[in-house]
């Protein structure tokens, strides 16, 4: 029996890998956001200072390692056999949640994960052994430690609350002494800022959380305890001075240092209190398959009882230096870390393009429940406090050409240093907080307290924010359950069965992140890049000009598209044409949505140009809304099973495409050649095919009064027609637009 179960732990360190992939992907966001929202520096050096925080942060978790071991069930309660099922159980759910909540973009707690899987594997196998005994279920209390799983769940949910009220209150702080606009307070309390915080994660992340360290010996702990204060005074002092003497000799930008050594640190705390989330389970079915062997193995398995795993873990370096070097990689090269990245700056960004989430009514009544909350606080505060307090959250305007961010560095300094206090904290306590949450939750809780949840975003943010918390529970609940039907599933099948499901697991881990499919969206960039630098003229010429040579070629492969799946009656085709064609016009609305900010970065020599670009974006949207008004009810009138165009109609309709693919070809050879001085072929050519659609009209209602047509179909074509009438005018129009965009920019 050995063999199967030395394959048993092989399969584990595959998992553990797997787990490693996915669970990075998802973390990443804890400590990345920040960073890349503020654009504090470039991408290649965030990564980088984040590689390094999780690479030494993993060394320092070797403390942690217990929770996997003895923190949710009793090992001396169960054998060899039953502790190897609870660990297969724990990580083939694991990778495969994990996973899933990638894959929407959705950013989930991996110690919630780790706690609810141990749980749910622990009470399947004592539900499984206490079945048909004397007492039944009424000793599975034995079997759980039901203490220690109370407090960590109740631990986790607590910091949702702490995380939230600590961030409002420390960006409220920080808001009030700096202002948005820092500039003249920064240069006297900018050092001391920088000194309190680097100070503060010093403390945190060397001091408390070295007591974890695979190689902190008992000397230097001791050092440190009795020195604690002197080091914390020396460390603030020089600190302060050095920030301080930057920002009066050199101008230094101390926020940089801040977001950097912040980023640096929470990375470190995330290796340190999570990397237990992915080798922990996997590390203790090893050091329980050598127990094993030590002992003997052979037919003990099922008589072995594992109280060694209650003995104290010392898990070597190498082993926490190589799963960090893993972590590392996959930093560089998941592909969904990008989804769950974007999904937290968008909720906590201050501007206000494309939201991802729609309003919900839950969302609306809490919005109203605040607004309401909030005019009667208002009527109790003297006028002239709160005339001050308003002028300290004014935001300024934005110098013509300025990039827009997400959030400010007084935020982001504050998302980290706080975010990585509160884990550091629970990690020297051994309690596997989740990072997820306190970083979420002080991200919404700074991005509250700056307006980022405005009139115009308030219902959007708070019902994305209700849907994360909701699949936070849900983590937990499907967690417990998953793991516990596949312990049983285990436990009644024997091993035999796992290895199928483990194999499949890594193969969907391994295909959707290495190997994703052409038309995903996860290589589209973190921030919007829908809104361009428009300097002068000449770069808001170009900038335009590539959005509607782009455009025009999507919409003449569109309509051909539409055109021939509706002759052909192909519901298929018409489907995947009916999504191309919703993106589009997605794509459309993003854009025009981001005209006030636009506007906003232009100079004053350019607000002409912006004008032009404004009319062009009106005629792209209704060209996309002429798109979709013939894709998506033609996918309906097929999707229903009606009846398809006769003869006379498809032969319309191929001569209707064919003059269309004219228009384009003429439209497509002005683009090329630049020439606008004489758009006659143009408009001549919408002309024909406005004269073209009227008898195509005429024709069909001719045919109504003799024959007997389908009015389901009758009302499809009719509505085809009218809106490819109102495509070849709106393309006419654009072009027109175009022409007086192109005259202003060649008389500069």
């Amino acid at each position: 029996m050995e063999h199967i179960y030395l394959i048993i732990v092989i399969f584990l360190g595959l998992l553990a890998i797997s787990d490693l992939i996915v669970g990075v992907s998802n973390d990443a966001v804890n400590f990345l956001n920040s960073a890349i929202g503020s654009k504090i520096a470039p991408f290649r050096t965030v990564m980088i200072v984040a590689a390094f925080g999780v690479l030494i942060g993993a060394t320092f978790s070797s403390g942690m390692m217990e929770v996997a071991r003895s923190g949710i069930f009793n090992p001396e309660m169960l054998s060899f056999k039953e502790v190897m099922v609870i660990f297969m159980a724990v990580m083939i759910t694991d990778v495969a949640l994990l996973n899933i909540f990638n894959s929407f973009g959705l950013p989930t707690s991996t110690t919630v994960s780790l706690v609810f899987e141990l749980l749910g594997g622990s009470v399947a196998v004592a539900v499984y052994k206490l079945i048909g005994t004397e007492n039944g279920l009424s000793q599975i209390g034995e079997y759980i430690n039901t203490a220690n799983a109370l407090g960590i769940t109740s631990g986790i949910l607590i910091s949702v609350a702490v995380a939230f009220t600590v961030g409002c209150v420390v960006q409220y702080i920080s808001r009030i002494l700096f202002t948005f606009n820092y500039g003249h307070t920064y240069r006297y309390f900018g050092g001391i800022f920088a000194g309190i915080s680097v100070t503060t994660v010093f403390y945190f992340l060397v001091m408390k959380g070295a007591k974890g360290s695979s190689f902190m010996t008992p000397e230097m702990i001791s050092f440190i305890n009795e020195h604690t204060a002197t080091i914390l005074l020396i460390s603030f002092i020089v600190f302060s001075i050095i920030f301080q003497a930057s920002i009066l000799l050199f101008k230094a930008n101390v926020f940089k240092f801040i977001i950097l050594a912040g980023t640096f640190s929470l990375a470190f705390a995330f290796a340190g209190n999570d990397l237990v989330n992915f080798i922990g389970v996997p590390l203790a079915g090893l050091e329980s398959y050598n127990d094993f062997v030590a002992s003997g193995g052979g037919d003990s398995a099922s008589a072995m009882l594992m109280s060694s795993l209650t003995d104290p873990v010392k898990t070597p370096t190498y082993l926490l230096l190589i799963a960090g070097a893993i972590m590392v990689l996959t930093l560089y090269y998941s592909k969904k870390a990008k989804k769950v990245i974007q999904t937290s700056i968008q909720l906590s960004s201050q501007s206000q393009d494309k939201e991802n989430f729609q309003s919900t009514p839950v969302s609306r009544a809490v919005v109203r429940v605040v607004i309401k909350a909030s005019d009667s606080i208002d009527r109790y505060i003297p006028e002239s406090v709160s005339r001050w307090i308003a002028g300290r959250f004014v935001q300024p305007k934005l110098e013509p050409g300025a990039e827009v961010l997400p959030f400010d560095h007084i935020r982001a300094s504050v998302n980290l240093v706080v975010s990585a206090i509160l884990i550091a904290s629970a990690t020297s306590l051994k309690l596997p907080l989740s990072t997820t949450y306190v970083t979420f939750m002080v991200a919404m809780g700074t991005s509250l307290i700056d307006g980022a949840w405005g009139r115009d975003t308030a219902v959007y943010r708070v019902s994305g924010v209700i849907t994360i918390i909701g699949g936070w529970f849900f983590t937990g609940f499907s967690a417990f359950t998953a793991a516990f039907l596949l312990g049983l599933l285990i436990m009644w099948g024997n091993f035999y069965i796992v290895f199928l499901l483990a194999a499949f697991v890594i193969y969907l881990i391994v295909k959707s992140n290495f190997f994703p499919k052409k038309d995903d969206d996860e290589n589209a960039p973190l921030t919007s890049d829908l809104l361009f630098d428009i300097n002068s003229k000449t770069e808001a010429f170009n900038a335009c000009y590539a959005r509607i040579q782009d455009a025009t070629g999507r919409v003449s492969g569109l309509f051909n598209l539409s055109m021939q799946n509706v002759i052909g009656y192909n519901l298929k085709g018409l489907k995947e044409v009916k999504k191309d064609t919703e993106e589009f016009n997605q794509y459309t609305k993003n854009i025009k949505r981001n005209i006030p900010e636009v506007m906003n970065s232009l100079s004053e020599e350019s607000v002409e140009a912006g004008h032009y670009y404004v009319q062009i974006l009106d005629q792209m949207r209704e060209i996309a809304h002429s798109l979709t008004f013939i894709a998506q009810p033609s996918y309906e009138h097929m999707n229903n099973n009606h009846t398809p165009f006769h003869e006379e109609q498809t032969v319309a309709l191929r001569l209707m495409q064919n003059k269309f693919n004219n228009y384009f070809i003429i439209i497509n050879k002005y683009l090329s050649d630049k020439n606008y001085e004489d758009l006659k072929l143009v408009f001549n050519e919408r002309d024909e095919i406005l004269e073209m659609i009227i008898e195509m009209q005429k024709e069909h209602l001719r045919y109504l009064r003799e024959y007997h047509v389908s009015t389901k179909s009758s009302v499809l074509y009719l509505a085809i027609l009218n809106q490819s009438r109102n495509l070849a005018i709106h393309m006419a129009a654009l072009m027109k637009a175009l022409r007086a965009f192109y005259y202003y920019k060649r008389n500069i």
